[in-house]
């Protein structure tokens, strides 16, 4: 168990991805149980960056107004929250919107080296002619839904004089929804996959949140303190020669395919496996020779070999 298993990911439409797990093993309500963590977890364990306060020149609050904006200043804070910011190396910048143009854009926000905008085209507000709009925004790093007046740290004291603080959405996450399917086999009655579909704004790819959500409920619910996304890949479930001999084939990290193919023939755990010989392998079971060193890289990784 030191990688994560994906069947496949899939690209179906612009930051919308189809995410297969490899099939395992388990009891009908547990997968949901499991499904339904992971999906709560992508919505509170994935980080993002979000507008926390902006000043705006000639406004003392947000329900104010300002002389040639079309728009009321609640739709304008609500048009910059749909702005999707990147920051590098920074978990916290400001940066400044001057613009006389017609229709101001994402695009017209003057950024700094740490910034970027992922949707520079998102319209902001509308002016009228020979007017021009002023404001100063704070882009944060955080992760889920942060209000204005939470104890968080950097929500209690206000950067900028006269600033509105406003409640913030860090989650890049837009949507998430998945599908559990039993698989038919003729050895076992409870197999099953699991199926994600995830939207995101395009902060993130729907692989590496998944992970990233995985491996952070697993800091919070597991008593295994050596985990670390840096070396998840040292990472062993089991510390003992006799607890890796009662590996199911089926969870050792072979492909779906081969698992098939042993189980047919009575290979159903890791101590099955290593009474096996080479030839075996090649001549009784009709392995290739890619199959093979598939399998001996599997044992490997616990410290077994075939006999």
């Amino acid at each position: 168990m030191d990688k994560i298993y994906f069947d496949y990911i899939e690209l179906i439409s612009l930051n919308f991805y189809k995410v297969v797990f490899k099939p395992f093993i388990c009891d009908s309500l547990f997968v949901n149980v499991i499904a339904n963590t992971i999906r709560h977890s992508l919505f509170v364990n994935t980080f993002g960056y979000a507008v926390t306060e902006i000043k705006i020149f000639n406004a003392n609050s947000e329900f104010g107004y300002i002389f040639g904006l079309k728009e009321d200043l609640l739709n304008l804070i609500l048009n910059i929250k749909n702005l999707v910011f990147k920051l590098k190396r920074k978990k916290k910048t400001f940066l400044r919107l001057f613009s006389n143009k017609t229709v101001v854009k994402g695009k017209h926000i003057t950024l700094n080296k740490y910034t970027k905008i992922l949707n520079p085209n998102h319209v902001i507000a509308h002016l009228n002619d020979n007017f021009n709009i002023d404001l100063i925004l704070k882009i944060e790093k955080g992760k889920g839904y942060i209000p204005f007046s939470s104890d968080k740290t950097y929500k209690n004291s206000s950067n900028l004089k006269n600033s509105l603080l406003i409640d913030a959405y860090f989650c890049p996450i837009l949507r998430v929804s998945y599908s559990v399917n039993k698989i038919e086999d003729l050895f076992y009655n409870n197999i099953y996959k699991i199926i994600f579909f995830i939207e995101t704004n395009g902060l993130i790819s729907a692989k590496e949140a998944l992970i990233n959500s995985i491996i952070s409920f697993l800091h919070i619910f597991s008593n295994f303190k050596i985990l670390k996304k840096k070396n998840i890949n040292n990472f062993f479930l089991f510390n003992n020669y006799n607890s890796y001999l009662s590996i199911a084939i089926i969870d050792s990290g072979l492909t779906f395919r081969t698992c098939k193919h042993l189980i047919s023939f009575g290979i159903l755990y890791i101590n099955d496996l290593i009474k096996c010989t080479r030839f075996d392998i090649i001549s009784i079971f009709f392995f290739s020779n890619k199959t093979l060193l598939e399998i001996i890289n599997i044992l490997k990784k616990y410290n077994l070999f075939l006999s």
